[in-house]
């Protein structure tokens, strides 16, 4: 048995079937937001697919439990009251799905280095935002399915990023992008919170465009572009 790797940026929303005010203690599924503005890809050593309709693996899919507390505390919850409207629900038909793998973790692989405020919808609030986050799994063997295109996760480098970024984002409804969330909901942009990148402690980072994911072994030029900004982080539901 190998532990792979499996790391997530964007639009992505880790979705347990539970109302609002669930238990929030296991996610079933990552749903992707399906946005004409955003890119879906599989990244591994070998390979780099872009992906509109389908994603899976091959492994035995089941409710994850083991869930970091940086995880449940900075990868927001949609069933916020400051992060949506009171009647808003996430509707996984709306989204493309991938399955999560029974038996792994989720924790935050990195922070934005800016807090992020969100507004619009209830209280203000600034906190810390995860930037990237992070599924490990024990497994003989990994490969990611993305449109009918079998990816094997090489074992000597037993990691793959999974994206669905934009190298663009912007302000209000129309623009910035964690409205957009509202794609996979049974609301409209105006019932998702505005996220607005907070004072930064590292001027020199803030406000690129894109920054680097941390080294992986065997990616290609040892970079990997990311948005920086709080608005494109992933999500929870509830």
């Amino acid at each position: 048995m190998k532990k792979f790797e499996i790391y997530f940026h964007g639009l992505i929303c880790f979705y347990a079937p539970e109302p609002r005010d669930g238990s929030r203690d296991y996610r079933t599924l990552a749903l992707f937001v399906r946005d004409a503005e955003h890119t879906r890809k599989v990244i591994t050593r070998d390979d780099e697919v872009a992906f509109n309709n389908t994603i899976e693996t091959d492994l035995t899919p089941g409710p994850i439990t083991e869930i970091d507390d940086d995880f449940q505390n900075f990868v927001p919850h949609l069933g916020d009251d400051h992060v949506s409207k009171p009647h808003i629900v996430v509707m996984p038909e709306k989204a493309i799905q991938l399955l999560l793998p029974a038996g792994g973790r989720l924790e935050v692989a990195e922070f934005y280095r800016v807090k992020g405020t969100y507004k619009d919808v209830g209280n203000t609030i600034t906190t810390k935002v995860a930037r990237i986050t992070l599924l490990t799994v024990m497994a003989e063997s990994l490969t990611v399915t993305a449109d009918d295109m079998e990816i094997p996760v090489p074992p000597e480098a037993p990691w793959v990023v999974i994206l669905n970024s934009s190298a663009q984002g912007g302000d209000g409804p129309a623009n910035n992008h964690f409205h957009r969330y509202a794609h996979i909901t049974n609301g409209n942009v105006h019932d998702i919170a505005e996220v607005v990148d907070a004072e930064s402690t590292d001027m020199k980072y803030h406000g690129d465009a894109i920054a680097t994911i941390k080294q992986l072994p065997g990616l290609k030029d040892d970079v990997l572009h990311v948005i920086t900004q709080t608005q494109c982080s992933n999500t929870n539901w509830p």
